[in-house]
Order: structure tokens, then sequence, then C-alpha cells
């Protein structure tokens, strides 16, 4: 007989907590394993903690079980002789009982069910552990009696990234400042894993080791807060453990894009046990000081800096922190770098010097300490572009001036084809380019002229700039000018210092 939502009588009972009906239901016959909604009514007894009801349940289904699939929990005496198949019963999303006890925290329910032959590293429809289900909801005491039974701290989801020791690093790291309890549970299933001791604990026995998958470690030490990485590696752990990637946990902390506030305190603690500063990935260039800069962390910069990393590593460009600071406009680093007393006059693979970057960069101030600090004024890369052409060129008015006030060639002639961009350039006249095999030689006054850049190319003027030098060069720049926004300001202006139409 079903009744509302397809329930049996006995399931309504168990749904109800009513033990007189499910006793007289189950005396006269009535199956014990009815669904209840979309739990076993197992399940559903064991989330309600509903003790009465489960012992109700599994004594009536003990008969007839294999005995040789009990399995005692050593700190019972008192359990049944059989164990109960009702026991193994899971409802829609693949949840034993055991799973419910663990999710509400039922201590006594969980020892019922063990009792009467629960598997401890039963599985549910995303391969979770019992054991990964208390993890998750911080339950210490139901952990500690599932470790006690045999369960695997290190048992891993079908998708393989998770485990219960994960699970409470997650938790802790999410829990913040009230994370003493996902701590201790961490430090638990930690200290089940060692090895060399009777019990499998940590002992204080030279022979007990940590005994963690490589790959699981890496991202414990890589995602995990900076009282997780001192469990870890007080233990003995490599603060170097490397990934399959060849990566060291620092890396992929200065490398990661998404950090939250424990970062840095996370990065420190691994300094403290002696992670290297200068590490790298297999092929690649960069440390972790490098990636930091790349990834805006700027709380590790500072404490990669304050704990030695080498200012003078490069990437794949050949920059080092200072010029990788300046070229991503990190402003605070760069001011940082400069503080720490890193030199000033340093070039990467394209011979562009910090001062060049500075000038094309839209930080503000940074090519007049970098002048102060001694950085020199006519550094030229391979196309012949000085730091005067770089300010020229990314129209920042201000270093234009800087530059010019403290002696700048202002006629230098360089490439304004970057052969190294692969990519045609422009003439500047609609519909023509101009190919890289034909690079085109110009003087910074060209540059402004094409860019309409009224205001740099008044200053160049005034700084003594050759028009007919730059004319010569590029024939067309009157033209260019003609079709600025503002046109007649600017061709007015050229046409004062000399520049005529052809004949």
């Amino acid at each position: 007989m079903r009744g509302q939502r397809n329930t049996t009588p006995l399931a309504a009972a168990v749904f109800n907590k009513d033990v007189a009906m499910l006793k007289l239901l189950l005396e006269q016959g009535a199956y014990p394993g009815s669904l209840v909604y979309n739990q076993t009514t197992l399940t559903h007894a064991a989330s309600e903690g509903s003790l009465d009801i489960a012992r109700l349940l599994l004594e009536q289904e003990r008969r007839d079980w294999n005995p040789s699939l009990v399995r005692r929990h050593p700190c019972d005496e008192s359990q049944p002789q059989f164990a109960s198949k009702l026991v193994h019963l899971r409802n829609a999303i693949g949840s034993s009982a055991l799973h419910k006890a663990a999710e509400v925290g039922n201590e006594e329910m969980a020892r019922l069910l063990l009792s009467y032959g629960a598997r401890v590293d039963s599985r549910d429809i995303q391969g979770l552990t019992p054991l990964c289900v208390a993890t998750g909801n911080n339950h210490l005491a139901i952990a500690k009696l599932l470790l006690e039974a045999g369960a695997d701290p290190l048992a891993i989801d079908y998708q393989g990234k998770r485990c219960s020791l994960s699970i409470a690093s997650t938790l802790a790291l999410n829990r913040g400042a009230k994370a003493q309890e996902p701590l201790a549970l961490f430090k638990l299933l930690l200290s089940s894993t060692m090895s060399g001791s009777p019990d499998g604990r940590a002992s204080d026995s030279a022979e007990a080791q940590l005994t963690l998958p490589t790959e699981l470690l890496h991202d414990l030490l890589s995602t995990g807060t900076a009282p997780v990485i001192d469990a870890i590696l007080a233990l003995g752990a490599d603060p170097d453990t490397k990934s399959t990637d060849g990566s060291t946990p620092l890396l992929r902390r200065a490398g990661s894009q998404t950090v939250g506030r424990q970062n840095a305190p996370a990065v420190w603690k691994l300094l403290d046990f002696g992670a290297s500063l200068e590490a790298t990935s297999p092929g690649q260039l960069e440390t972790p000081l490098l990636h930091a800069i790349e990834n805006k962390q700027d709380e590790v910069v500072q404490i990669l800096v304050a704990r030695g990393a080498s200012l003078t590593a490069r990437d794949k460009d050949g920059r080092d922190p200072l010029l990788k600071a300046i070229s991503l406009d990190r402003r605070w680093v760069t001011h940082l770098l400069l503080d720490s007393g890193v030199a000033v006059e340093t070039m990467d693979s394209y011979g562009t010097s910090a001062l060049a970057l500075a000038a094309g960069s839209v930080m503000r101030g940074i090519s007049a300490r970098l002048l102060e600090l001694g950085a020199v004024l006519e550094t030229k890369d391979r196309l012949g572009r000085t730091p005067l052409v770089w300010a020229v060129e990314s129209e920042i008015c201000e270093d234009v001036r800087l530059l010019l006030d403290n002696g700048a060639a202002f006629d230098v002639v360089y490439s304004r084809v970057d052969s190294m961009g692969g990519a045609t350039v422009s003439s500047g006249e609609e519909g023509t380019s101009e190919p890289l095999s034909t690079p085109q030689s110009r003087t910074p006054l060209n540059a402004a002229v094409r860019d309409g850049s009224l205001d740099i190319v008044q200053a160049l003027l005034e700084a003594g700039a050759d028009v007919q030098l730059a004319r010569q060069l590029d024939p067309a720049m009157l033209q260019c000018a003609e079709q600025a926004d503002e046109a007649e300001a600017l061709v007015n202006l050229l046409r004062e210092y000399g520049l005529q139409e052809e004949s």
C-alpha cells in the first residue's frame, strides 16, 4: 500500500518518527528498506538522528547476513553479533547512512552504523567518503571516530581533486580568523598519514615520516594557509616539492592571479622553512619575484625583496624586476625596487632601458627619479630609439619636456618600423602601408607631427629640433599635419619654424 508521494506506511512511520508504528509494521513483515522521498529509511533516520528508529531498522535486517562482513568498532563492546545489509543501501545521490551521520555530526549514530557493518570508505556519487563529508562539515569527533575505524584520509574523489586533507585545508582557508577547528581537524588527518609508528600516527620517533602523494603535498603547500603549511613542513616535508610541471609551491603562489589575503603569510612561512627564492620551472626563466610582479601581488613582492630575492634575475625577454615593474605600470613596486637599491642602468634583450620604458609609461614621476639616480639619458634600443623617442611616441608630454630639459638629443634618427614585431606599419595615408623589408627612418619631430601632438611638436621645436631634417626624412610631413585634429595650429607652428610647401 502506498500513500501520499508514493510512500509506504513504514516509510511514513520513519518520516514521522513513530517508533511504535514502525515496530508494529516490522513485526508484520514490512520491508525496512522503503524510500522516504529521495532517502532510504535508514539514511533518513541517520539525517534526523533517530537512533531508536535506526536500531529497529538495522536489527530487522541483520538476519541472514554474512557474519564475516561485520566490522567491529574497537571502542564499542556492545555491538550486535551480525551486520545488517540495510546499512549499505544508498539514497538518490549515492550517500549511505554513514555519510548522513557524518554530515550532521552525529557520533552516536555513526558508532551504531559502524557496529552494524557500515563500510567506512564507501563512496557517494561524487566519490566522497564519509570522512570527506565529516571533514567538509567540520566535525572533528566524527572524523576521529572514522579514522579509528580505518578510514583513509587520502581517499580521493572521482574527479581526482578532493580528499579529506585537501577539504580540511580549504575549510581552514575559508574560515579565516575562525580556522582553529578546521586546523585541528587538518592536523588530525595529517597525523593519520604518518608512517613509522605502530598506530600510523605522528610520533616523536625519528622513524616517523609523512607519507603524502607528491601532487597532493604540492597542492596543499600551494593553496593552504600559513598554519596548514607550518603543520606540514614541521613534519619534514620539502618546501620545494614540485608538481608534475616542475613548479614549486612558491612559484605557484607567486604566479597565481587569484589570491587572497592569506597568500602573503603563506609565502613567508614557506620561506621560513627554506623554500628557494630563485626557483624556476623547467624551460622557463621567471623567478617567484618576477611572477609576483606580473600578477600584481605587491605584498608578496615586498616579502621576496625583503628576504633577498635576486633583483637581477631576468625573464625570457631579458627584463629584470625593475624593467618588468615599469613595463607593467607597477608604480608602487617600481618605487619599492628603487628604494631597495636596484641598478637603474639596465636593459632588456631588445636594448630598451628602464628610462626608456618609464618615459613611455603612464606612470608619472618615474623618469625623473631614474634620472636623479643616474640613469643614462641617451641609451638606444635595437631600432635606435632613445628614451625621448619613447616619450614622444607614447605622447607623454611631461616626460618629453623633462628629457629635453636634461639635454636629450632631439634630432636622433631611428627606424620607425619594429622589425621584431612582424607587422606592417601604416604610412599615415589611408589604404597604404609599409612592409617590414623597407623600414623608414624618422626623428622625434616626425613622430610627433604624424601623431598630431601639438604640445610635443612645440616642445621639440622650442628645443631646436631640425624641421628640414624631419621634412627630408618624411616628405609628407606637412600633409600629415593638415589631417591632424588641430591641423591649423600645427601647420602654422611648423611654418613658423621654417617648414614650407613643396614647390
